[in-house]
C-alpha cells in the first residue's frame, strides 16, 4: 500500500504534467480561456497562489463571465494575505 508521502509526490508528479500539458495548449491557442483557468487550479493545487492570479486574470480576460474563474481567482487570493480583493471575486463570481 502507498505511503501517504508518496500519494503526495505523485500528486505533485501528476500536478507538474498537467500544467506542462496545459501550458503547450495554451501556447498553439493562447485565447482559450479555459485552459488558463484550469492551470490556475493546478497552480492554486501547487500552493503557487500567485501564477494561479495570474492565470485566473488571463481567464478573466478573455472571458469576463466566466464564474468558475471569479471564484478561483477569489479563493487564491485568501492565502496570500491579501484577502479583500479575493472576497470581491468571490462576490462577484456568485453573482455571475
Amino acid at each position: 500500500m502507498p505511503s501517504r508521502q508518496d500519494e503526495q509526490e505523485s500528486t505533485v508528479a501528476d500536478l507538474d504534467r498537467d500544467i506542462v500539458e496545459l501550458s503547450h495548449t495554451i501556447a498553439l491557442n493562447p485565447k482559450n480561456a479555459n485552459s488558463y483557468r484550469e492551470r490556475g487550479l493546478r497552480y492554486g493545487r501547487k500552493h503557487d497562489y500567485d501564477k494561479a492570479i495570474s492565470d485566473f486574470d488571463k481567464a478573466l480576460s478573455l472571458s469576463p463571465n466566466d464564474a468558475r474563474a471569479h471564484y478561483f481567482r477569489g479563493l487564491a487570493w485568501a492565502p496570500t494575505k491579501r484577502s479583500e480583493p479575493g472576497n470581491r471575486r468571490l462576490r462577484q463570481g456568485n453573482r455571475i
